[in-house]
């Protein structure tokens, strides 16, 4: 049976739409992917986000929300809008290595929360 995931991924981008299409690929090549990625973005890069998604046959796997607002609200309807039992939250220049879902998969299950720090 294959390994499912209860993370959900929250990105929030403004006028970064070429980080941010870095950033959704390492989630995309996850060893184990994320239950949902949620992208909240402002009004101007919206129809390019959505775009590329439907270019590469991703749209089914991001639920894109347009938000013009600051970034901690537009964190707080990410939150609200995803089903995960864990919630990584990243910004939109933000690449994932790898395994990043699986590890911390693993290691949610013994604490209340996972900080993971940018490397610079």
């Amino acid at each position: 049976m294959k390994e499912k995931s209860t993370i959900s991924v929250t990105i929030t981008t403004v006028n970064s739409p070429l980080s941010l299409f870095k950033s959704l690929e390492g989630y995309f090549n996850q060893t184990l992917k994320p239950l949902e990625v949620i992208v909240v973005c402002g009004s101007q890069d919206f129809s390019k986000i959505e775009n590329f998604l439907k270019r590469n046959k991703k749209d089914h796997l991001v639920k894109l929300i347009m938000f013009d607002g600051n970034k901690s609200d537009a964190r707080n309807i990410g939150f609200s809008k995803s089903s995960g039992r864990y919630i990584i939250y990243a910004d939109d220049d933000m690449i994932p290595w790898k395994n990043l879902i699986k590890e911390c998969s693993e290691v949610a299950e013994s604490f209340d929360a996972v900080i993971i720090p940018e490397e610079g």
